[in-house]
């Protein structure tokens, strides 16, 4: 019937590390059309909030929550694309470590 495609998403999309995830991760595991369908709902979302915005509480607070996702996602991506290049240097561990005094 479905060729082995699915009608859902995984929340986690192409980073999800779950054995037993039966959810799409990216569009060409979705039915055909599925995706495209998402996307044009999301694109009237995001216009909706856009135009209506100051006069909806509820549009106000989910373009701060999508912009809190988006900062999430972002950051995650840098992270990922930073590893293996250290962290800095990190706290120094001296004999006066946390105010303790040596004795």
């Amino acid at each position: 019937f479905c060729s082995g495609k699915k009608d859902r998403l995984c929340n986690a999309g192409k980073y999800c590390g779950r054995n037993d995830c039966n959810r799409a991760h990216s569009a060409d595991q979705c039915i055909e059309g599925f995706y495209e369908a998402l996307i044009a709902v999301d694109d009237v979302v995001q216009n909706q909030i856009k135009l209506h915005k100051y006069h909806s509480k509820i549009l106000m607070n989910l373009e701060a929550n999508n912009a809190k996702k988006k900062y999430r996602n972002n950051n995650r991506n840098n992270n990922r694309n930073n590893r293996g290049r250290g962290r800095g240097r990190g706290r120094g561990r001296s004999g006066n470590y946390h105010g303790h005094r040596n004795r």
